[in-house]
């Protein structure tokens, strides 16, 4: 349930791209302003000192033969150019001021590169490779770089703190790499930069202050490290944020109030850390935000009735908090939500009603709260759902007859309620699902003969309810099936006839029912079998020999039925066997080989 929205990663290198769209303007200017009382001979040198430095980094290449490489050599016509080598980008005056050797998997080290040799590289992507070692300091000699990429390689060492003279930057990636230390507070002479990507590093220490000056950053992406420390209160002074994205650390204290300054912000992203306090009652100012990402905090308090006001959002997790209080009745104005999870806090009070306003929702999960009340007649409005979380409450009532419109669900889970009433003959039109849970609530008559129509359905539990009659039929040809409990009902069928062949089925719990037959020798083909579980039954008969063939079985629960003859040593034998439960039957010793 852990949805993670790391729309920072793929929206950070979308813009990485638009950057470098732009670059060819700024060969222009390059060209333009070139020196032209420098001698043609001078210019020369300086091609032929790009040419060199290329052709050393590519023999230290351990993978030098790349074949999108092999345009990297002299040829026979002397020709001492590199324009049109592979991933190369010249200006006006045939100096090199692209280099992009982008997923190439490129395998080495940047020792050998002479970054002193490219005085007019505006641009160096060296992204998705596999480069390891350190960032050299040299690479502070690349004075007019406007775009530098090292992201998705395996790069380690700490952030050169003299980065911080590349002050024409405006695109900084070091993201996906094993970077380590600290953030340099010298970074934030990097004024003109508009995109700061240092994601899913090993960094530690806390966020500069002093990076609340780089008023031109329109992103900073940080996540996925070990920074830890306080969000800094003057974080609101970067008025140009659309993505803010500091989640998987370890930071502490509370959300600024100034970070509600930030009114371009489209991504808010600070799961997975350890703020506390309140969410910022002006929350609401935020009116551009798409994504509001603050789950797996320490967030207490009411949700702020100016969220109601972020009608962009279609991303809102808040789960896992100390979060009380009602839900807003408002919340249904926020009709472009898609993902909405408040799972995993305090909240009290019904489910509103509003909430079947939100016709474009595929993912909503209340669960693991203290609601009460009914779950919400209109809820079947909800036409676009996919997963449907409402278990671990206390709501009553009965399962609203609308759900037969939810069509495209795959999961419901309403299991630890006190739901009560017969179950709505429309589930059987749920087509699609994959996974529903109903266990322990107080529902009764008859489950749905269909349930498995579609051979889709993986998880079926409706354990410890008042259910009776049959088991379904269409779960006996479910071979789609991991888990089936219908324990604790007061269903009646044959288990020869309900079940057959489940190659995928990992538990299966039906005890303290009153089926009755024999089990068949078909349950030893169920090899993904760990739990197995028919306590408490009528089955009458032999243990059949075939368990003996499930070699990661672990439990065995039979007791309380009317069993004959002996064990199986087969399955006494069973070195995966953590469990077996035999008593009250009729059994004798197991047959001695």
């Amino acid at each position: 349930m852990l949805l993670r929205v790391n729309i920072a990663s793929v929206t950070f290198f979308v813009y990485a791209l638009l950057l470098v769209s732009s670059y060819s303007f700024v060969h222009f200017a390059y060209g333009s302003s070139f020196n032209h009382s420098n001698t043609k001979q001078h210019l020369q040198v300086g091609v032929e000192q790009e040419l060199k430095a290329l052709l050393e980094w590519k023999s230290s290449l351990i993978n030098k033969n790349h074949s999108l490489l092999s345009s990297w050599k002299m040829n026979s016509t002397a020709t001492t150019s590199p324009c049109k080598w592979y991933g190369i980008t010249c200006n006006n005056e045939g100096s090199v001021a692209e280099l992009n050797v982008l997923g190439l998997g490129l395998q080495g080290t940047l020792y050998s590169f002479n970054f002193s040799s490219f005085s007019n590289l505006v641009s160096l992507v060296l992204r998705q490779n596999e480069l390891f070692g350190t960032i050299s300091s040299q690479i502070s000699t690349l004075s007019k770089l406007t775009h530098l990429d090292l992201s998705v390689n395996k790069l380690s060492g700490q952030i050169p703190p003299k980065l911080a003279s590349l002050t024409n930057l405006l695109y900084l990636d070091l993201s996906e790499n094993q970077i380590n230390g600290s953030i340099p507070q010298e970074l934030s002479n990097l004024y003109s930069l508009t995109a700061l990507g240092l994601f899913t590093n090993n960094l530690t220490g806390s966020i500069p202050t002093s990076i609340c000056n780089m008023t031109n950053l329109t992103r900073l992406v940080i996540y996925e490290n070990s920074i830890s420390g306080v969000i800094p209160r003057d974080i609101g002074r970067l008025s140009s944020l659309t993505q803010l994205c500091l989640s998987d650390n370890n930071l502490n204290g509370c959300i600024p109030s100034s970070l509600t300054n930030l009114t371009s912000l489209a991504v808010l992203q600070l799961y997975n850390n350890q703020l506390s306090s309140i969410i910022p009652p002006d929350i609401g100012r935020l009116s551009s935000l798409t994504i509001l990402a603050l789950s797996g905090n320490n967030l207490s308090g009411y949700i702020p009735t100016s969220l109601s006001n972020l009608t962009n959002l279609n991303t809102l997790h808040l789960y896992v908090n100390q979060l009380s209080g009602i839900i807003p009745q408002d919340i249904g104005r926020l009709r472009s939500l898609v993902l909405f999870d408040l799972s995993t806090n305090n909240f009290i009070g019904p489910i509103p009603a509003s909430i079947c306003h939100l016709t474009n929702l595929s993912f909503f999960s209340v669960s693991q709260n203290q609601l009460t009340g009914a779950i919400p007649q209109a809820i079947g409005k909800l036409s676009s759902l996919d997963t449907l979380y409402l278990s671990q409450n206390q709501l009553t009532g009965p399962i609203p007859v609308s759900i037969d419109n939810l069509r495209n669900l795959t999961i419901l889970s309403l299991y630890k309620n006190e739901l009560s009433g017969l179950l709505p003959t429309g589930i059987n039109s749920l087509t699609l699902l994959k996974t529903l849970y109903l266990t322990e609530n107080k529902l009764f008559g008859y489950l749905p003969q269909n349930v498995c129509q579609s051979g889709t359905l993986e998880k079926f539990q409706v354990g410890s309810n008042y259910f009776t009659g049959s088991v379904p039929r269409s779960l006996r040809n479910c071979t789609s099936l991991k888990t089936l409990g219908l324990e604790n009902n007061k269903l009646v069928d044959n288990v020869t006839e309900a079940f057959h062949v489940y190659p995928y089925l990992d538990r299966f719990t039906v005890q303290n029912n009153m089926l009755y037959g024999e089990l068949s020798k078909d349950w030893g083909n169920c090899q993904n079998l760990t739990a197995v579980s028919f306590g408490g039954n009528n089955i009458t008969g032999r243990i059949p020999s075939e368990l003996g063939k499930l070699k990661i079985l672990s439990v065995v629960d039979l007791i309380s039925n009317n069993l004959v003859g002996k064990i199986p040593k087969e399955v006494l034998n069973l070195s995966s066997l953590i469990q077996l439960d035999l008593s009250n039957n009729h059994l004798s010793d197991f047959v001695k080989s």
